[in-house]
C-alpha cells in the first residue's frame, strides 16, 4: 500500500496556542510549554506489528510544521508543495486555511 506524504498542522497550531497565550513570557518558557502542549495534545498512532514508536505528526509518513523556527516559505510554498520534483507533499485546504491563520502570530516575529 502506497501513502502519500501530506503536510500537518496539528504541532503548528498546538504551538501557536501557547506563544500567542504567553507573549508576555521569555522564549524559553514558551518553548516549554510549547513543548508540554505537543506532549499532552498531538494525536499518537502506533502502527500494527511496530517494534519502535513515536512520531512528529498526526499520521504515517506526515511532515510536521515547526512553525517557531521559520514560518515565512511556508505560505510562500504550500501551493507548490504537490508539484515538487521530489519531496511532494499534500496538503489539504483546510490547512492551508490553519496556516494562514496562524501565519497572523508568526508574521515578522524575529525566531531565534
Amino acid at each position: 500500500m502506497s501513502i502519500q506524504p501530506e503536510v500537518c498542522v496539528e504541532r503548528a497550531v498546538l504551538v501557536t496556542d501557547v506563544y500567542t497565550k504567553n507573549m508576555d513570557k521569555p522564549v524559553v518558557i514558551k518553548r516549554a510549554l510549547a513543548l508540554e502542549n505537543v506532549l499532552r495534545n498531538m494525536s499518537v498512532f502506533i502502527e500494527d506489528g511496530a517494534l519502535i514508536v513515536g512520531n512528529q505528526a498526526s499520521s504515517n509518513r506526515a511532515a510536521p510544521i515547526f512553525p517557531e523556527y521559520a514560518f515565512d516559505w511556508i505560505l510562500e510554498e504550500m501551493d507548490g508543495w504537490e508539484k515538487r520534483d521530489g519531496d511532494r507533499f499534500v496538503i489539504k485546504n483546510e490547512n492551508k486555511k490553519k496556516l494562514k491563520e496562524i501565519a497572523k502570530y508568526w508574521k515578522g516575529i524575529l525566531l531565534i
